[in-house]
């Protein structure tokens, strides 16, 4: 991918002393399109390179069972002992757009509801492996002309029902346990379709159904 198009679309600086560097790019090759997360740290921060790796494996081992998950391609640590610290760079599946930036162009019937369904599709992989997104919304369903992939498994341990474990995204503030979060995934997805067809602030605007259908 080193011999592709390269292009950054995020950097920030996270951590206590905002010592830790996360860069996102878009990558371009003759084979496809692909998305480069890099981090930067000290060696001593186990915590953040620890995350990246697993959202890396969780969208490795998700991105095998079902074409409708962004998988993961290939992961690399690399350590600088000079400057004490490590960089590790995770590759992944893309696609031309996010569910957001289609938004603009619509889509026909159809695609649509193929979209819907591909991405429930994924979310109903997820959940029976035990992982719950916790984060869906119109920019982490990425889609081209016939497909869609969901993308950005940030994830932290967390329990559902009864002791059992289950992965979920870290950037939501929520408790460790929790009844069912698999129904916040539906919700989420159901609202990123919404926000689809009736405009981003629907749930705002619109408290009851037949004010959103227009017979009130």
């Amino acid at each position: 991918y080193r011999s592709g198009s390269i292009q950054q679309v995020n950097k920030k600086l996270v951590g206590l002393k905002s010592n830790t560097l996360k860069e996102t790019y878009l990558v371009i090759t003759e084979t496809g399109r692909f998305l480069l997360k890099t981090l930067t740290t000290n060696e001593d921060n186990d915590m953040e390179t620890a995350s990246l790796e697993k959202e890396f494996k969780i969208a490795q081992e998700l991105g095998e069972r079902t074409p409708f998950i962004a998988k993961g391609i290939k992961l690399e640590k690399l350590f600088d002992s000079t400057n004490k610290s490590v960089r590790v760079e995770a590759l992944f599946e893309s696609l031309e757009q996010n569910l957001e930036e289609r938004r603009k162009t619509g889509l026909a019937e159809e695609a649509f509801l193929l979209f819907a369904r591909q991405s429930a599709e994924a979310m109903k992989i997820c959940h029976e492996q035990k992982i719950c997104h916790f984060n869906l919304n119109a920019k982490s369903i990425l889609c081209c002309s016939s497909s869609v992939k969901v993308q950005d498994f940030f994830i932290e341990d967390a329990k559902i029902g009864a002791g059992k474990e289950i992965a979920v995204s870290s950037d939501r503030n929520c408790e460790k346990e929790i009844a069912d979060p698999t129904k916040i995934d539906v919700f989420a997805w159901g609202l990123a379709f919404l926000d689809f067809l009736f405009g981003l602030d629907v749930s705002l605007k619109y408290k009851e159904e037949k004010v959103l259908l227009g017979d009130e």
